[in-house]
């Protein structure tokens, strides 16, 4: 019984490296990949041999896909590749490997895990570029694009526009400048990320570029922008530095309009800067002078007939 015993343990350790127990492959093949046209996908092992010695020029691959056993080309002494070209369009296989090797004058085979290639028909090869300023047009260029995709900065909805299966168009929305947003292309097919987009901001122009008035006089001032304003109008955000100098009413341009026109009246005499924004555009600073009331010190003339017009603004 005994000698039966380690005649038994001598077979099992035999089963062990006729198994070929001592050799693994490693896949160097993409688990996704972008499906191209010429429906040809390269798939690359590179084997590996553990504690027993094993000569390499003797290694030989084969993959076996669907059922079929196909010869992998010898790259090097122990690496292989199989350019796969399957016979119908398809969207992902099941593969495996077969690897034998001669060990101690024998023959041996090694059967790798499964592995599965996912052909993707769908993805985003990147924008036409990626930064602009609120409104303009972005062609984005990839494969399978359909009616409905849309892109998405940052989680804000941009208005899209689906040319073919291979572009896509937004419009950049009117969101804040100067700083990058997360793009992202959403559909029911599930969404892709696009990487970082910079959003350039828009400017702001005002005439004239300085103010200097007396306290108690208007002076007329346009405010203009180099896009159409919303459709809801671009209501303007007004500050100062010093707020007992400057008197002025709230500002917003029209719906499809460019500019607006505003009345600054003078108050306590002082001087600073008129500070003017809006979500999208950058900031802009217009240097303000208010003199005490009939200064002889005083640049402007007497402006006093503005009044009726700024009533009229009212």
């Amino acid at each position: 019984m005994k000698l039966k015993a380690q005649i038994s343990i001598v077979l099992c350790v035999l089963s062990l490296i006729l198994s070929g127990c001592y050799s693994m492959v490693e896949n160097r093949t993409p688990r996704t990949v972008p499906q191209n046209s010429s429906n040809i996908y390269p798939i690359a092992i590179k084997v590996h041999s553990a504690k027993v010695k094993v000569a390499d020029d003797s290694y030989k691959a084969a993959i076996v896909i669907d059922g079929k056993r196909y010869d992998m080309v010898k790259n090097g002494r122990t690496s292989f590749s199989f350019d796969y070209e399957p016979d119908v369009p398809r969207h992902r296989a099941a593969y495996y490997f077969d690897i034998d090797y001669l060990l101690g004058g024998y023959w041996k085979t090694y059967t790798s895990r499964v592995y599965e290639l996912n052909i993707i028909n769908r993805y985003a090869v990147g924008f036409e570029c990626n930064r602009g300023r609120p409104y303009a047009q972005i062609s984005l260029l990839g494969r399978g694009f359909a009616e409905g995709d849309r892109v998405e900065l940052s989680g804000i909805p941009c208005e899209t526009e689906f040319i073919s299966p291979n572009v896509l168009t937004f419009t950049v929305p009117l969101i804040g400048g100067g700083q990058c947003y997360r793009a992202v292309l959403g559909s029911e097919n599930g969404n892709i990320g696009l990487g970082d987009f910079f959003v350039d901001a828009l400017r702001i122009n005002v005439e004239p570029n300085s103010i200097s008035l007396r306290s108690g006089e208007r002076q007329f001032v346009t405010v203009s922008i180099d896009v159409d304003a919303p459709e809801f109008g671009l209501p303007l955000e007004i500050t100062t530095d010093i707020p007992g100098s400057i008197i002025m009413h709230g500002v917003a341009i029209r719906s499809g309009e460019r500019s607006a026109n505003a009345v600054i009246a003078g108050g306590q005499p002082g001087t600073g800067t008129l500070f003017i924004g809006a979500p999208g555009f950058e900031e802009c600073g217009i240097p303000v002078t208010v003199y005490g009331e009939g200064g002889e010190d005083s640049p402007m003339g007497d402006i006093s007939a503005l009044t009726d017009e700024f009533n009229l603004l009212d």
